[in-house]
């Protein structure tokens, strides 16, 4: 079987994750990448590169998400990195900028969207090599709870694993141990 080559360019660095979202909302999608060099890229359909963002000095962004976190036909870019920062951003106009910053104490691990206690609103879990796994508000990233391990903490995934219809997250630490959460609801 032969292969037809739609688009190849050379973004000068290892490339991590790749996204596509309507950035901008035109209607068309974004190729999104993030790099090892600390930079995230939004790229044209034709592989013209619309934004540059340098998120990082030389440490890598390893994860990226598009989302549309403010409803209003664009979506947001989260990202993700050695640097310890899970960031937020959206397009004003032609700039790009940071709704929202999360600080953690080490590399953050990985992130994801769900809702995980099932109250229609959509929550980012993320957790890091500091040893965090942090349900936050999507809209602000606040907190809204978290739980530690002794050890990082290598991947958290989202199941509903006894049949009774809450999420509950499955965290597997860099130590060996695999935990079973869900949030304690008020009586």
């Amino acid at each position: 079987m032969k292969t037809k080559k739609i688009l190849e360019k050379d973004l000068k660095s290892q490339l991590f994750d790749v996204k596509l979202g309507d950035f901008n909302g035109d209607g068309n999608f974004e190729i999104v990448v993030c790099s090892e060099d600390g930079r995230v890229l939004i790229l044209s359909d034709d592989g013209e590169i619309i934004h540059e963002l340098f998120i990082s000095e030389s440490k890598p962004i390893w994860d990226i998400e598009l989302y549309d976190i403010t409803q209003n036909g664009k979506v947001e870019l989260i990202s993700g990195g050695m640097d310890g920062l899970l960031n937020v951003f959206y397009l004003n106009n032609s700039k790009i900028e940071l709704l929202w910053s999360q600080q953690f104490q080490s590399s953050v691990s990985g992130f994801f969207i769900d809702d995980i206690n099932d109250d229609l609103q959509f929550e980012l879990i993320a957790y890091g090599l500091d040893k965090s796994l942090r349900v936050l508000n999507l809209q602000n990233g606040n907190l809204i709870w978290g739980q530690l391990f002794e050890s990082g903490i290598g991947t958290v995934k989202a199941y509903d694993c006894d049949g009774d219809g809450q999420i509950e997250l499955i965290g597997g630490g860099n130590d060996g141990t695999i935990r079973v959460l869900m949030e304690k609801m008020a009586p």
